[in-house]
């Protein structure tokens, strides 16, 4: 239909490219810090909420592992050991130790 290909090549016209972008690779002089992860992953995960001797959460989220401290209301990141979504989380029995892998 001629008329659906009017309308979907319209919106292109609303669009204008910057006239001068300056872009840069590598580090800057910003630091970024992550402060609160928000979510959890259970669409394709099972048994990946769990806790710690010390009574803390430990689950996985996108490349990450996130303890969750309730009594202070602090979350701790493994971040930088994954490249790729966390898939599964496991407990040594002993309760102080935890292992992630990813996809």
């Amino acid at each position: 239909n001629s008329t659906s290909t009017k309308l979907v090549k319209s919106w292109k016209s609303a669009f204008v490219e910057p006239s001068s972008v300056s872009i840069q690779f590598g580090s800057s002089d910003v630091d970024v810090e992550l402060e609160w992860i928000h979510g959890y992953r259970s669409h394709d995960c099972r048994n990946n909420l769990l806790y710690s001797a010390a009574g803390t959460i430990v689950y996985n989220v996108a490349a990450l592992a996130v303890v969750y401290n309730k009594a202070t209301g602090k979350q701790q990141f493994l971040h930088g050991a994954h490249t790729d979504e966390v898939i599964s989380i496991c407990i040594h029995p002993a309760g102080q130790i935890f292992a992630t892998s990813e996809k």
